[in-house]
């Protein structure tokens, strides 16, 4: 089989396409022929070296396939089963997992950043590591929209956004996350302010529905916020970047959300977060619960997928420097068909 291995940090060059041994199931495990895998932030940071990972690796973590061999007979999925791979992998039976906090498991790993990931043709996981593609959407587009979404859905349950409260997000290249989690805060009946910089982005978002859209570069983000909500501020904020300019963005007892850890560090005003009760909360990877939802908000069509740039493996340089500048409503995808 083919995969893709990344053997030193740096730009899109230091990936490699190999020929390895399709790997054997271990007992409670099937191997995946993947069919599609979608790169996203996080494959961009396991790239550059911005995340602790440890060479050789095979990146790749958001990915849709179909089963094609197990151990012993399988107890949920059957050979030809069409199925999403979650995102990380936990042991299943200790107390964590059971109350849902697979995070604090022993034996958390995550896909393509503690475990080998998804860019091959073939990958042996758990039979808990997967659920069932949503059934109106190719391979490429379930791989592109449900790892997004279900990371939408977690950290907006986490922010506890309520219907009619404003949520402001910060569309930011290669962030997936925020563009789905403008069409969840909609759903949840939510007033979406969104802010991006592409044109493109903005025009998707006001198609989507958004209350109000600002485009970054022509305007302050604080005076429009404030503006917008007649000087309230907004009530949960998303954002990417790290960007220390939300804090001046916010209402009291606003609950801020950032996506990612690519952003540089940035200073929190202290004062101002407890003066105003602000609380602050980093996304990780979703629950399988969580991925659950997610499929459920695409099977019946209340999430629109984002449109989908498909590669080859053979070109993974092309599809890794075109995800460095895919923008919030577009995702890049490494399809093997004939895996």
């Amino acid at each position: 089989m083919k995969r893709i291995v990344l053997r030193r940090f740096g730009g899109p060059q230091v990936l490699e396409v190999e020929t390895a041994s399709a790997p054997d199931p271990a007992p409670g495990e099937v191997v995946v022929a993947v069919r599609a895998c979608a790169l996203g932030e996080r494959d961009l940071q396991v790239r550059e070296g911005n995340l602790p990972v440890e060479l050789p690796r095979v990146p790749g973590r958001e990915a849709c396939g179909v089963v094609v061999q197990s151990c012993s007979p399988a107890v949920s999925f059957c050979e030809g089963d069409e199925v999403v791979l979650l995102p990380a992998l936990s042991c299943g039976a200790c107390l964590f997992c059971a109350l849902g906090r697979d995070r604090a498991c022993a034996r958390y790993r995550r896909l393509g950043i503690d475990h080998d990931g998804a860019l091959t043709e073939r990958l042996a996981v758990p039979e808990r590591a997967l659920v069932l593609k949503p059934q109106g959407l190719t391979h490429a587009e379930a791989a592109a929209s449900v790892l997004s979404l279900a990371c939408a859905h977690e950290i907006l349950m986490r922010a506890k956004l309520r219907p009619q409260e404003t949520v402001l997000i910060m569309l930011r290249r290669t962030d997936a996350v925020a563009g789905a989690a403008l069409q969840l805060a909609r759903l949840l009946g939510a007033r979406v302010i969104a802010a991006a910089e592409d044109d493109e982005d903005v025009q998707i978002a006001q198609s989507l529905g958004a209350w109000n859209t600002i485009k970054v570069r022509q305007a302050d983000l604080m005076d429009e916020v404030r503006k917008i909500t007649v000087r309230r501020g907004a009530d949960v904020v998303v954002d990417a970047a790290n960007d220390p300019v939300v804090f001046g963005c916010v209402a009291p007892c606003a609950r801020i959300a950032w996506l990612s850890g690519r952003g540089e560090s940035c200073t929190v005003d202290a004062r101002r977060l407890v003066d105003l009760g602000l609380t602050l909360l980093g996304a990780g990877e979703p629950s399988r619960a969580q991925v659950l939802e997610a499929t459920g908000f695409l099977d019946r069509g209340d999430i629109d997928a984002p449109r989908v740039h498909s590669f080859p493996m053979e070109r993974i340089i092309q599809a890794q420097r075109a995800a460095e500048s895919a923008g919030a409503f577009r995702r890049v995808v490494v399809e093997n068909p004939d895996a």
